[in-house]
């Protein structure tokens, strides 16, 4: 019988009690938000120098022959698609761009979005590649991908992270690493990665793998997701992994593209302590993409917490081991409403709405449910794994102007405390809700939002602290407070701008870094049809961080909008 996950897990570092048990530790979580900006084999452009390793893994190829046609078109893929070009438009399609030599997959998707059989575009409808959603298109690319193997060895995507160009997202992973080895002295911390919210949850795995084990790990995949849930969680089958990605995930050959990925989850499937694997790790790191995919692998059809989340939730409130995660993997996190779509623009225009997320691309395919927009506010009210009970979660963060949705979210599901994390950088938080340590690492910094009550005016407002890197603060539950004494003004390093619109990326910081070192009690910026306003308080201090962001503490964020919201 082959080797479970559990022993290939163990297998570099012996018994897993070879180790002296680590002292009790609370609950620890390392929060990124995303664009980490490291070094890869798939990722050149954050390297200082293109790698050049021999036998690594190249971007993918494609071939649009019979065999990947037919896959394409498995009817299980299109189950319960309702607006998707038939299967004969599609067929059509595809038989339009097929040859044998292999696509790159920017010149494939060019040529089918041109491509218009039996002149299917008349009348200014768009062509069929055009009306499919973003999984339906990933679905037909998995059909035609072709493997990358040597002598029947797939090539494996290797990180690189001496040589990323930025280092903060590198300290970020590395920090994130040592936390874990806190848990097992004198022993190679072991650590778990999640991808299921990847389009392609096999796509990640060799980098984040690479990258833990550079960095000291032992790395191993924890295969969950919609599909593998169904296998093993609600009566499905291990043998029936394939056609359970075609029905839930709507991938298509995977066992072809990833033969040793493939391999290593049906063994999952089938070891009766996968379920329990977060209880004898000392990390597990959940990987971008979207944070709805995430929560799939983790709730039953009832949206009841599965065995996986329980285990997790068990082992993460010991303490025994520290959750980390990037974009969707943060976003996932909180135990209060979880964001799910949306930007702040259509957020101040409609509100939020309780309800599954938009379809990615169905505003180009002209398909988004109810009327409504692609980018439309919406939110699950039971929230995302609950691993921070009472607190929602946001990245991406300053760089996409997120702060006037998180503002509109908070307000309308009541939610009271709430962290939006920048680029490149992540929020630590180490302890409970009503006694946690925070601390910024990275290239810029993270809000922590606290909800005030709303006015008669109609006006949205918060207590906001902008944690740029470099001071640590404990909350609890209701207050922030530095663990230091801190200036009043301080100047950020560098040319500072001062903004004029709230949703344009990056104002609101830039609207800290102007009152960091100026005279001003507050800034007022336009907002949609409204205004918005960061104002000073008497508590306000401030720092600058190794990079020479400033941060400041007890600011109002305070939205007044000057028309009613559009229905």
């Amino acid at each position: 019988m082959p080797k479970t996950l559990i022993l290939l897990l163990l297998a570099a570092t012996g018994s897993a009690f070879a180790s002296p048990p680590a002292p009790p530790m609370p609950p620890e979580f390392f929060l990124a938000g995303g664009a980490l900006r490291t070094c890869s084999d798939l990722a050149p452009t954050a390297c200082r120098a293109p790698p050049e390793a021999a036998g690594a893994r190249k971007p993918s190829q494609y071939r649009v022959d019979e065999v990947g046609i037919a896959r394409a078109l498995d009817p299980l893929m299109w189950r319960g698609r309702s607006g998707a070009p038939d299967s004969a438009v599609l067929a059509a399609m595809l038989a339009g761009v097929r040859r044998e030599q292999p696509w790159e997959r920017a010149a494939l998707e060019e040529a089918l979005e041109r491509e218009c059989p039996r002149g299917d575009c008349t009348a200014g409808a768009a062509a069929p590649w055009r009306r499919l959603l973003a999984d339906e298109r990933a679905a037909i690319l998995s059909a035609l991908e072709l493997p990358q193997l040597d002598e029947g060895v797939r090539r494996r995507e290797r990180s690189y992270l001496a040589q990323s160009q930025q280092q903060e997202g590198v300290d970020v992973l590395r920090a994130f690493v040592a936390a874990a080895a806190k848990r097992r002295p004198g022993a190679r911390p072991r650590i778990i990665v999640v991808t299921a919210s990847a389009s392609d949850p096999f796509e990640p795995v060799d980098f984040y793998l690479d990258a833990f084990r550079e960095l000291g790990a032992v790395a191993q995949w924890w295969p969950v997701d919609a599909a593998f849930m169904a296998a093993t969680l609600q009566g499905g089958d291990c043998d029936q992994l394939d056609s359970l990605r075609r029905e839930h995930l709507r991938l298509s050959a995977r066992d072809a593209v990833y033969p040793d990925l493939g391999a290593l989850q049906w063994r999952a499937c089938i070891d009766p302590l996968t379920a329990s694997l977060p209880e004898l790790v000392e990390g597990v790191f959940f990987a971008g993409g979207d944070q709805w995919l995430h929560r799939r692998a983790f709730f039953d059809g009832d949206d009841q917490a599965n065995a996986w989340l329980l285990s997790l939730r068990k082992a993460s409130a010991a303490g025994t081991l520290v959750v980390g995660g990037t974009s969707a993997g943060t976003a996932v996190q909180g135990g209060a409403a979880m964001l799910s779509n949306g930007d702040s623009a259509q957020a101040l225009r409609a509100g939020a709405l309780a309800r599954a997320p938009m379809d990615p691309g169905c505003g180009e395919a002209g398909r988004c449910a109810d009327g409504l927009s692609e980018d439309s506010l919406t939110y699950w009210p039971a929230g995302g794994l609950g691993l921070l009970p009472g607190w929602t979660l946001d990245t991406h963060f300053s760089e996409r102007a997120r702060e006037l949705r998180l503002l509109t979210l908070m307000h309308e599901a009541q939610v009271p405390l709430a962290a939006g994390v920048d680029e490149t950088s992540a929020l630590h938080v180490t302890g409970t809700p009503d006694a946690m340590t925070l601390e910024t690492l990275g290239a810029s910094g993270a809000w922590v939002f606290e909800r005030l009550p709303a006015d008669a005016s109609g006006a949205l407002a918060a207590r906001v602290h902008y944690l740029a890197a470099g001071a640590v603060f404990t909350h609890d539950g209701k207050s922030l407070a530095s663990q230091e004494e801190l200036a009043t003004r301080i100047r950020a390093s560098g040319k500072v701008r001062t903004p004029r619109d709230a949703l344009e990326d990056g104002a609101l910081r830039d609207a800290v870094q102007v009152l960091a070192a100026s005279r001003k009690k507050s800034l007022t910026l336009r907002a949609g049809s409204g205004r918005v306003t960061l104002s000073r308080t008497p508590a306000t201090l401030a720092w600058r961080s190794p990079t020479g962001v400033a941060g400041l503490t007890h600011l109002t964020l305070r939205y007044v909008p000057e028309s009613p919201r559009k229905p």
